[in-house]
């Protein structure tokens, strides 16, 4: 019940990391979750451990990964792919991420 109840109520959560940058002292990482029918189907099953997957598909919804963050403010130079990967949930995501900009 109230899985189903939070489902129906939940609009965004977003989360923040601060990471340490030699030019502006920290930057924020930012992480964006939208509710959409999927995330309430996933809330509601109890399945909230597959959100990341949500949030990797759907960034033309507006999602946004960590690791997604994070190599943005690497590719701008803002953070050292050391602190990067300090603050990374899923390495060896973030290592594809890299590669791939």
């Amino acid at each position: 019940y109230i899985r189903s109840q939070f489902a129906d109520v939940l609009e965004a959560i977003i989360s923040m990391r601060l990471i340490p940058s030699q030019q502006l002292g920290v930057v924020p990482a930012v992480e964006v979750l939208l509710n959409n029918y999927a995330v309430k189907n996933l809330v509601r099953d109890g399945k909230s451990y597959r959100v990341d997957d949500i949030i990797l598909t759907s960034s033309s919804q507006g999602m946004i990964s960590l690791n997604s963050s994070l190599s943005t403010l690497i590719e701008k130079g803002l953070v050292t792919v050391d602190d990067a990967f300090k603050f990374s949930l899923n390495p060896e995501e973030l290592r594809r991420l890299v590669k791939l900009r």
